[in-house]
């Protein structure tokens, strides 16, 4: 799988980084943890299962406004604030993509 991170500027996503791993399911929990198990609970997944094979019957999964706490993020200190886009491809063994998974985070401090 690749991850690319992008940042939101004026009205164009800047290209920040990507992360590579050959297993997608074991890369979104390891670099995610509770903050992807937040989506695949509120999109009627079951957390920490592989949702890759979910994903292809059903197409589509839509989630919006969903208030996550960044901070669970398992690498939340490589995340820069921001309005970002993370673009997930899910790549076969012949490195073909098989599914594209777009998340777009508002990541700010929130005042208590």
């Amino acid at each position: 799988a690749n991850a690319s991170v992008e940042i939101l500027a004026g009205k164009d996503y800047v290209y920040l980084f990507t992360i590579r791993e050959n297993k997608a399911c074991d890369a979104l929990h390891k670099y995610l943890g509770e903050f992807v198990y937040t989506i695949e609970r509120a999109i009627g997944l079951i957390p920490r299962a592989c949702p890759i094979p979910k994903i292809l019957l059903q197409n589509n999964y839509h989630l919006h406004n969903l208030p996550i706490d960044a901070d669970k993020i398992t690498t939340a200190a490589n995340f820069p604030f921001g309005n970002l886009r993370i673009t997930i491809d899910v790549l076969d063994s012949k490195n073909r993509c098989v599914s594209c998974i777009e998340i777009k985070v508002e990541h700010n401090i929130l005042h208590k």
